[in-house]
């Protein structure tokens, strides 16, 4: 989970040290990719999704302005039903939904 507060800056930091790409998606929001591999932009760039490859690291940055639980998660389906997702997780947003459960609910 990615806690947040609304009007929060968050950072986030995505790296893959795997061997597979990795288009990883944010719902709800944009965010602005500050830098590759450390290189910081000139101009920040603004996306919903961006396209990991192996070896490489980014720090993207959103603000958190629109209240929910919203998915962010690797947009091969294959990755994300093995794990690779998490969810930004509002302050004081309740879900009547649980992980697991009876009817095996999973994001």
């Amino acid at each position: 989970m990615i806690p947040v507060k609304e009007g929060d800056i968050v950072k986030v930091e995505i790296s893959n040290s795997g061997m597979l790409n990795h288009p990883m998606h944010l719902h709800g929001h944009r965010f602005q990719v500050q830098s590759k591999n450390g290189e910081p932009y000139d101009a920040p760039i603004v996306k919903d999704l961006i396209h990991v490859k192996p070896g490489e690291t980014y720090t993207v940055y959103f603000k958190a302005e629109n209240k929910g639980e919203w998915l962010f998660h690797c947009h091969d389906n294959n990755h994300a039903d093995r794990g690779m997702v998490t969810i930004v997780d509002y302050e004081g947003v309740y879900s009547p939904f649980e992980l697991g459960g009876k009817n095996n609910n999973q994001p």
